[in-house]
C-alpha cells in the first residue's frame, strides 16, 4: 500500500498551484512571441495570437513542473538524520505519470519508539522540548514555510481506533527515477506538441482562408488555440509515459525494488532509518528523501524497548560508499 495518501499534513495542493501559475505568464510570452513571429497566412496576427497563448500556457505548465519537481525539496540542517520506529505504513507509489504518481518506495515512520538517534546534539526552538518535534517542524530556510506542517498517519483511523486519525509519523521515501524522467519527457513531448500544433494550425488557417475567401479572424484564432492546445496536451501524455517508461526500466536495473520491498514486508518491526532531511515545499511537510539506509533494528516482542539492538540491516545503494555487498 503506497503511503502518501495516508499522510494528513500541509497543503496538498501547494506543488499543483505553482506549476499551474506557470500558464498564465506562459500564455503572455506566447503570445507576445506568436504576435512576432506570425507567419504569412490569411490571417497572420490572429493565427499567432491563439497559437501563442494556447502554446505558451501549455510550455509554462509544463517546464514549471520541471522547475518545480527539481527544486521542490529543500535540505534542512543538519543534513542527514537518522532517527528510529515503526512504518505505520510501507509501499510503492503506483507506475503513471506526473503530476498523478511517481512511482517511489513510501513509508510512514511512528511509534513506536519514534526517537531522533543521529544528530545526538540538535539545537531546539525556543518551546520545543522532544527533538522529532523539531524534525517534522523545522522548515528549511529556504523553503519559504515559517514552520513545516506536523504529519500524522490515517489508514488505521476507524470509529473504533480514533486514536490512529492522529499517529504522528515522519514520512520517508526512495526516489524511483520514473517521476524525474516523466517530467523531463512531458515537458519536452508538450514542446513538440506546441510547434507540431502551430504548423498544423498555420496550414489550416490558410488551407480554409483559400477557400473561404479569407476566413475570419475569430474562427482563425480559434482554429489556431484548439490545435494547439489538443496537440500539447497530446505531447505531453506521450512524452510522460515515454519518460515513464525509461525511468521504470532504470529502476528495473537497479536495486530500487529489492530495497522497498525487504521494507514493505517487515512493517512490524522497529528501524532506524537514515537519509537526506528535507522541506518538501509540494506538501508542506518534513521528510526523509531519499533513505539512504534501512537497519532492522528487531522484530520480536518488546521491539520497542529493544529499540537499538541491531539485527540487521539493508542499505539502498544511495549513498556515497556505494551499494552494500
Amino acid at each position: 500500500m503506497e503511503c502518501s495518501a495516508h499522510n494528513i499534513s500541509g497543503d496538498q495542493n501547494a506543488g499543483i498551484n505553482r506549476v499551474a501559475g506557470g500558464a498564465i505568464p506562459g500564455a503572455v510570452l506566447g503570445a507576445a512571441a506568436g504576435l512576432a513571429i506570425a507567419g504569412a497566412t490569411a490571417n497572420p496576427v490572429v493565427l499567432g495570437l491563439g497559437a501563442g497563448v494556447a502554446g505558451g500556457a501549455a510550455l509554462g505548465v509544463a517546464w514549471m513542473q520541471v522547475y518545480d519537481w527539481f527544486t521542490r525539496l529543500k535540505e534542512v540542517y543538519p543534513d542527514p538524520i537518522t532517527i528510529v520506529g515503526t512504518p505505520h505504513c510501507a509501499g510503492k507509489n503506483h507506475f503513471g505519470i506526473q503530476p498523478f504518481t511517481d512511482g517511489d518506495w513510501t513509508t510512514n515512520i511512528g511509534k513506536p519508539p519514534l526517537k531522533l538517534v543521529f544528530p545526538t546534539d540538535l539545537p531546539l526552538s525556543p518551546g520545543v522540548t522532544d527533538p522529532m518535534d523539531e524534525i517534522r517542524t523545522r522548515a528549511a530556510w529556504d523553503s519559504n514555510l515559517p514552520k513545516a506542517a506536523l504529519s500524522f498517519q490515517d489508514s488505521a483511523c476507524s470509529p473504533t481506533n480514533p486514536a490512529a486519525c492522529v499517529t504522528p509519523i515522519l514520512h520517508c521515501e526512495i526516489s524511483s527515477h520514473i517521476g524525474s524522467a516523466s517530467v523531463v519527457g512531458g515537458a519536452i513531448g508538450t514542446t513538440a506538441g506546441v510547434i507540431g500544433g502551430c504548423i498544423a494550425a498555420a496550414i489550416i488557417c490558410a488551407a480554409l482562408g483559400a477557400f473561404t475567401f479569407g476566413i475570419g479572424a475569430l474562427l482563425c484564432l480559434l482554429i489556431a488555440a484548439i490545435v494547439v492546445a489538443a496537440l500539447a496536451v497530446a505531447g505531453y501524455f506521450i512524452g510522460a509515459f515515454v519518460g515513464s517508461v525509461v525511468g521504470a526500466i532504470q529502476d528495473a536495473v537497479s536495486d530500487f525494488d529489492k530495497q522497498g520491498q525487504f521494507l514493505e514486508s517487515h512493517q512490524q518491526c522497529v528501524y532506524k532509518v537514515s537519509g537526506r532531511w528535507v522541506t518538501d515545499t509540494s506538501h508542506g511537510h518534513n521528510e526523509i528523501h531519499d533513505i539512504t539506509s534501512i537497519v532492522l533494528v528487531d522484530c520480536g516482542v518488546g521491539s520497542a524497548a529493544a529499540a537499538l539492538t541491531l539485527t540487521a540491516a539493508v542499505g539502498t545503494g544511495r549513498h556515497p560508499s556505494g551499494v552494500d555487498p
